[in-house]
């Protein structure tokens, strides 16, 4: 667990070489896990499936690395094999796989400039959430509904929820 070896451990453990930093945010999904630093840079560490610790990075690491390109981070959102962020100026990072429409391109980062005030993100397995003022976004796979347009399709476009935008969302 981030300690430079591939062992199981059952005691909670440091993080190797960030036991001195503070963290604001965290995310763990089925092969790595990813944080925000109170400085707003991220690290990650685990499988690197599909760059999803960023294209920098190669294969896999079992010691925590920086994800370039990404910095004044508040909050992150991973599903399978891409993530999603938010900065503390409000902007939307993609980055990872993109085999559903989920990065909203064909870059292995992207930032997402057809939003504006964004509160929240979230992501689905192959899918993504974004909270603004009053509205919620989907974007990904719409296999079971969950974009919620109406039709079971891939979505590669931003779409508003126009049956839940004026609800009050507390949590995504």
């Amino acid at each position: 667990m981030a300690q430079g070896d591939y062992e199981n451990t059952v005691v909670p453990t440091y993080v190797t070489n960030y036991t001195n930093d503070t963290f604001i945010d965290v995310e763990a999904v089925t092969s790595c896990t990813c944080a925000v630093k109170t400085d707003g840079s991220v690290i990650g560490f685990g499988a690197n499936t599909n760059n999803c610790l960023g294209a920098e990075v190669g294969t896999n690491t079992n010691v925590p690395v920086v994800i370039s390109g990404l910095s004044n981070i508040q909050t992150i959102g991973y599903g399978v094999h891409h993530g999603i962020a938010l900065s503390n100026d409000n902007n939307v990072y993609l980055w990872g796989r993109d085999n559903y429409g989920q990065l909203c391109s064909t870059a292995q980062k992207t930032e997402v400039t057809d939003l504006s005030g964004v509160q929240m993100v979230a992501a689905g397995r192959n899918h993504n959430v974004v909270l603004t003022v009053r509205k919620v976004y989907a974007w990904g796979d719409n296999t079971y509904g969950q974009v919620d347009n109406g039709d079971v399709l891939l979505v590669s476009t931003l779409e508003t929820q126009p049956s839940i935008q004026y609800q009050t969302i507390l949590h995504l």
